[in-house]
């Protein structure tokens, strides 16, 4: 009995050390592209390619070689009016804006022209997909770029929703703004995009009374489409 003891603690403390060490496997993660359709159907396999252009985009941002994907929207800053519900135009499909604080009454005076260009996607939720997003910033950065050139025009919103994204700039010559941007363009397209124009009216007395006293008029959603 004696001789058999050591032997049983040593077989007990083997057993105990084992159980302490024994780890449960770590749990499966669930593929959310499965949440699309299942494996290897069209929705699915849309969802894989999507997530992969979304990683290789957010590295290109990181290592500086590309756009962010998803570009910061403004903040209000403190003591900033914000949106109100009568600011955003009666459009039951949800939207999304980005927006310039304002443009004043003297830029309009010289820039006669609003301007549209506008980029039809498809996609399955509001924003385009990751390959379009990328494809849009690149273009985007052009516009803003060219369009600060020499007071060529001034960007003052950005919609995206209900399979489009519009950018919307004032411009001093409808044709003159279509012409330098489509031949900026050129050597980085083709771009699928479709431009549009027209001459704004003479400024009546609403645009003058939303005027603050500086003359800055403020850029709503529902000014931006207008």
């Amino acid at each position: 009995m004696n001789r058999a003891w050591p032997l049983f603690l040593l077989l007990a403390s083997t057993a105990l050390l084992n159980t302490g060490c024994s780890h449960p496997p770590p749990p499966i993660e669930r593929d959310p592209c499965l949440d699309e359709g299942p494996s290897h159907s069209a929705a699915y396999d849309d969802c894989v390619v999507d997530r992969n252009d979304e990683r290789a985009a957010a590295l290109n941002a990181i290592l500086g070689n590309g756009p962010d994907l998803y570009p910061q929207m403004r903040l209000a800053e403190p003591g900033e009016d914000t949106f109100q519900a009568s600011d955003y135009p009666d459009i039951p499909s949800p939207m999304s804006y980005r927006t310039a604080r304002s443009i004043s009454a003297t830029e309009q005076q010289a820039l006669l022209f609003k301007m549209r260009v506008r980029w039809n996607y498809t996609s399955r939720k509001l924003l385009p997909r990751p390959r379009d997003l990328v494809r849009m910033n690149e273009m985007e950065a052009l516009l803003l770029s060219a369009a600060a050139d020499d007071g060529l025009a001034k960007w003052v919103c950005t919609v995206t929703g209900e399979h489009r994204r519009e950018w919307i700039f004032y411009a001093r010559s409808d044709t003159d703004f279509m012409n330098r941007m489509q031949a900026l363009l050129a050597p980085s397209g083709p771009y699928p995009v479709e431009w549009s124009g027209r001459k704004e009216p003479a400024r009546n007395a609403e645009r003058a009374n939303s005027a603050d006293p500086s003359g800055e008029i403020r850029i709503t959603p529902k000014r931006c489409l207008e």
